[in-house]
């Protein structure tokens, strides 16, 4: 099954969904996931990092730096937490 477009808000753009619906981006769409690490909605900004924290650990490796900015610096306990926690999975290189 090819991978379709999710239309909708600014938010969505970069994001497609793959078999099952299930939320996976393209290499090239890498930076529009991560400039959502800076968007003002909590749930955008956590959203990202649960992309994030679906890559490789090589891809992922390529953010750690935007990674480990909002497990520490993000406003929001949760994406603080969710980051946090794919900053050890990259550390731990799973």
């Amino acid at each position: 099954m090819a991978a379709e477009h999710v239309s909708g808000s600014e938010s969505d753009k970069g994001f497609t969904t793959g078999n099952y619906g299930v939320l996976t981006t393209s290499a090239g769409h890498m930076d529009a996931v991560i400039a959502r690490l800076e968007d003002s909605d909590y749930y955008v900004r956590g959203t990202a990092v649960e992309t994030l924290g679906k890559l490789e650990p090589a891809a992922l490796a390529l953010h750690e730096q935007a990674i480990a900015k909002a497990a520490e610096e993000d406003e929001d306990d949760d994406v603080r937490d969710s980051a946090a926690k794919v900053l050890a999975k990259l550390r731990a290189g799973k």
